[in-house]
This record gives structure tokens, C-alpha cells and sequence, in this order.
């Protein structure tokens, strides 16, 4: 990848007595640098600054929740850029089981009178519309499932006939009662590459807030994995919600994240989806 130039924010981070200059650490969609700095910190160059500005903004409130992510120091706009200042989380690697029963049980048990969130926001790159209201299925329909549909049709990539699989499969999981809990606060993007594991405990990056159905959450740590073996039910249980017919669900709560991979990352992701449509032969 191209190295950017980022000596301008030095003068401005005088106060954790920079070490050095900033050196490239990783990349997902976005690049991210390290500093050697007291503490460390690390910057993500992000190219859509209301991306940023709604990243910044959740990490700050999961922060106030108590939950396990980087603080957030700084938001910089330069040339057109954001540059994410955060908190350097060294990752040790080390799984625990108990690090991620005790983090994802905090974050469920903050809840809402509303499904959905105050903003929109981002899922991945994707803008991702929100709503408050205390109707599940127009909160998972019109702001999860059918946007994503309309930009899988207009991209070509799923068909008339498979919408209309989709909305069958949407009425059926309506007569499941799903929405018979009070909404919990959720990651929404709950995949092991946005997780850091640390001595301290589980920290979660890159959050895409609601408040929804943890199932929603556990469903997609299980389609791509990465996770330790954990009895997922048992963290609904402590939360005080029954897991029965959780495992029935899982194929459903996956379309979702399997929309947004479809018109990220194109039709190979298809196939996944018509798999969880025949799960409930449809």
C-alpha cells in the first residue's frame, strides 16, 4: 500500500511525548499506524469522514458503558481524511473463553425501550439506516434486511425470485416472537477481526451500535468463527433471556451479515445465502 504522510499530527499529540514517527501496523479497509508514545497510540486513516466521526462517537459511548474498547483520544480532519487517535490495545492472543463471556454479558445487559439507534450508521463501509421504535420487525426490516436487499438487486447480484425467498423466510421468523424482549445494546459486526484480545480482557473495535436481539450478535460470531467454543446459550441465559430454539435461529440472524457481504465483496456470497434460505426449506 502507498505510506501516508503523517508528521502533521505530531505537533499535535505533544502531550504523550511521541517517540519517533508513526509506523504502519495493519490494514482491514482501513490502514492503521502505530506510535511509540506515552501511552501508546495508534491511527486509523479513515476516508469518509462520517464514518469516522460515527466510529469516534461509538467508541466514546461504549466507553461510558464500561465496555472493553480503546479510548478514543482525538478526531483529525486533513486533506480531505479523518484520523482516528486511539488507545494502543496489544493483543496477546490468548482467547479466553472467560474474556469473552464477561465482555459480551456487559454489553447485553444495557438495554432500550427502542429497537434500533438515535443515528444512522455504518455496517463495514456500508451505510446502514436506523430508526427508533418499538416495532422489532420494522426496525429489522426497513433499516437491516431491505436496504440491503434493494442494493443487492440494483448491484445485479441477487434476483426478484430471491427477494421474495428472503421475505418469505422474514414472515416466518416474525411468528418465532423474537421481539418478545426488551432490545439489548449489540456490536453489530460481531466477527473475530474486530475483537482484541488482552490481559485486561476481550476489547471490541469497530462497532456497529443498535440496540437489538444479542442473537443477532452470537449468530455471527458462529458464521465466520474465530471465537472461543463457548456455550453461546449460556451468555443469553445470564442476560436473562431464554435460548430456547437459539440454535434454530442462528441460519436466520446470518442473512444479514451474509446481505452486507454480498454488496461488499460480490456473488460468492450467494451460495452462503441461499444455504441459510434452505435451512427452512425455502
Amino acid at each position: 500500500m502507498t505510506s501516508i504522510d503523517l508528521s502533521f499530527l505530531l505537533p499535535k499529540l505533544t502531550e504523550f511525548q511521541p517517540q519517533g514517527n508513526f509506523q504502519f501496523l495493519t490494514q482491514s479497509l482501513y490502514p492503521i499506524y502505530f506510535l511509540k508514545a506515552n501511552p501508546p497510540l495508534i491511527v486509523k486513516v479513515i476516508s469518509k469522514i462520517d464514518l469516522a466521526q460515527v466510529e469516534f462517537q461509538s467508541l466514546q459511548f461504549l466507553k461510558e458503558k464500561n465496555v472493553l474498547v480503546p479510548l478514543p483520544y482525538f478526531l483529525f480532519q486533513h486533506s480531505g481524511m479523518a484520523f482516528l487517535i486511539m488507545e494502543y490495545i496489544a493483543s496477546n492472543g490468548s482467547k479466553s473463553e472467560e474474556n469473552f463471556f464477561q465482555t459480551l454479558t456487559h454489553l447485553y445487559s444495557i438495554r432500550s425501550e427502542f429497537w434500533g439507534w438515535h443515528e444512522d450508521n455504518f455496517i463495514g463501509s456500508l451505510p446502514q439506516r436506523n430508526c427508533q421504535t418499538k416495532d422489532f420487525s420494522e426496525y429489522f426490516w426497513q433499516t437491516r434486511w431491505q436496504p440491503q436487499i434493494q442494493l443487492g438487486i440494483q448491484k445485479g447480484l441477487l434476483s426478484i425470485e430471491f427477494q421474495k425467498r428472503l421475505e418469505k423466510l422474514f414472515q416466518l421468523a416474525m411468528s418465532w416472537k423474537v421481539d418478545k424482549i426488551q432490545p439489548r445494546l449489540i456490536h453489530g459486526d460481531l466477527w473475530a477481526g474486530n475483537a482484541i484480545w488482552n490481559s485486561k480482557g476481550m476489547f471490541l473495535i469497530d462497532p456497529s451500535l443498535s440496540y437489538g436481539h444479542p442473537e443477532q450478535d452470537l449468530s455471527m460470531a458462529l458464521l465466520f468463527g474465530g471465537f472461543p467454543n463457548s456455550n453461546l446459550s449460556e451468555i443469553l441465559e445470564h442476560v436473562g433471556l431464554n435460548s430456547n430454539g437459539f440454535r434454530q435461529r442462528v441460519a436466520f440472524w446470518q442473512i444479514y451479515p451474509l446481505l452486507v457481504h454480498v454488496n461488499l465483496f460480490g456473488s460468492s456470497y450467494v451460495s452462503q445465502l441461499d444455504h441459510a434460505l434452505r435451512t427452512y426449506k425455502l
